[in-house]
């Protein structure tokens, strides 16, 4: 806007300015920001897979689990200067789950086959809050009256998949082999996006 930012934050020093927000302006659905209103960035993760594998005799049996949990939440103004003139909030929140058994055989006989089935169930939350130039407050009668964000979104999305598949093997002779299968997936997924 044509003042100067006495900070000089302008320099080719690999450094840049990273402010917060006044802590009035600070709205309802900024999950995680602090009262003081200082910038942040949180993520907390957990990623854990568990394979077992069983044999008995000539039939092989493997399941593999696994579980994803993400939450982060930031608050930064992103005009990098000292007056923080566009601050934005944003967080998510995932939980992933998935579980896939195999049965495979290995008989000394022509044919052998591969049986499974696999699940997965995954819930998502984010949501991106800015305030630009603290234009506001919202005017009493409009949506969002009294908040100082100039856009607030929130989006809830669930997925969930079932899947089935077999595979079956034809030794024609000792090299070559003839192998055919057929695999099953119905996916289920909703979404529900909010934006003021």
């Amino acid at each position: 806007g044509g003042i100067q930012d006495t900070t000089d934050g302008c320099k080719f020093d690999d450094k840049a300015l990273l402010n917060g927000v006044p802590p009035q302006y600070i709205g309802p659905d900024w999950e995680g920001a602090r009262s003081d209103g200082e910038p942040f960035g949180h993520l907390k993760s957990i990623l854990s897979n568990l394979t077992l594998s069983c044999s008995l005799g000539d039939v092989n049996l493997t399941s593999v689990s696994s579980y994803w949990k993400i939450k982060y939440a930031s608050l930064g103004a992103y005009d990098y200067t000292s007056y923080g003139l566009a601050v934005s909030a944003i967080g998510e929140t995932t939980d992933s789950f998935s579980q896939e058994l195999r049965l495979v055989t290995d008989f000394d006989g022509p044919l052998n086959l591969t049986l499974g089935g696999f699940y997965e169930k995954i819930d998502r939350q984010n949501y991106t809050d800015s305030l630009l130039l603290f234009v506001g407050p919202v005017p009493v009668g409009q949506p969002g009256a009294g908040r100082y964000d100039s856009f607030n979104s929130q989006n809830f999305a669930k997925a969930e998949t079932i899947s089935g598949f077999g595979q079956l093997r034809w030794a024609i002779t000792d090299q070559p082999e003839l192998a055919g299968g057929v695999r099953y997936t119905k996916e289920t997924r909703t979404q529900r996006i909010f934006n003021t």
